[in-house]
C-alpha cells in the first residue's frame, strides 16, 4: 500500500465540435480507491469554487488531512 494518497486531476471540455458551446469540467480520481469526481466549473481559473469542490471530494475520500500526491498535466 502506498505511503500517501494520490489524486490525479485534469480539465476536459464538453460540447459542440465547433467549440461555440462548451462546458469546462474538472475530473479528479484517487488512484488506490478508484473513486472519481467530475464537476462543471465556471472556468479554468484560480477562483475558490474549484478549491472548495476538491476539498469536498477529499472529505468524501476520508483523506482531507492526510499527506498526498497530486498529479496534473502541468498546464
Amino acid at each position: 500500500m502506498p505511503e500517501v494518497d494520490e489524486v490525479h486531476m485534469d480539465f476536459c471540455f464538453l460540447g459542440d465540435e465547433d467549440g461555440t458551446k462548451t462546458l469546462t469540467t474538472l475530473v479528479a480520481r484517487e488512484r488506490l480507491r478508484k473513486m472519481t469526481m467530475s464537476c462543471v466549473v465556471p472556468s479554468k481559473s484560480t477562483g475558490s469554487f474549484i478549491g472548495r469542490r476538491l476539498n469536498a471530494f477529499l472529505r468524501e475520500l476520508g483523506c482531507e488531512h492526510n499527506r498526498m500526491t497530486v498529479r496534473t498535466d502541468q498546464e
